[in-house]
């Protein structure tokens, strides 16, 4: 989707240790990061630059994640996959209902992370 020779990874969520930490985890020179604090800053932030995959926190003030995939499902294609990041036991359930195309249970571990992202950006042979 974008045009970066690597793959933009949107990081959605109201802590910014968080969108810090994803940031420091993910190399620069396999992911570019781009973050946002809530969903209605994220709307902007992709009218400018379309993400490759987007980790999405549900519960954040202004916009919610529910309320943001609604909003960016109503955008002109294409659409990146949404990684929901949600706390629980039943992260899975909470995701398919809103509309997520996967999960990534908090606190998460660095490798499910880098799995999700993979799984959800397929790299080039």
């Amino acid at each position: 989707m974008a045009t970066d020779p690597f793959p933009v990874v949107l990081v959605i969520d109201d802590d910014p240790d968080i969108r810090a930490l994803i940031e420091d985890l993910l190399s620069p020179d396999e992911y570019r990061v781009v973050s946002a604090e809530h969903g209605a800053a994220a709307l902007r932030l992709i009218a400018r630059e379309q993400p490759d995959v987007i980790l999405l926190d549900v519960n954040m003030p202004i916009m919610d994640g529910p309320a943001f995939i609604r909003a960016y499902r109503e955008t002109a294609p294409p659409h990146a996959p949404i990684i929901c990041m949600t706390a629980g036991h039943n992260a899975a359930q909470r995701s398919r209902e809103i509309g997520a195309d996967t999960h990534l249970g908090k606190p998460f571990e660095v490798p499910d992370l880098y799995d999700a992202i993979a799984r959800s950006v397929p790299r080039a042979a």
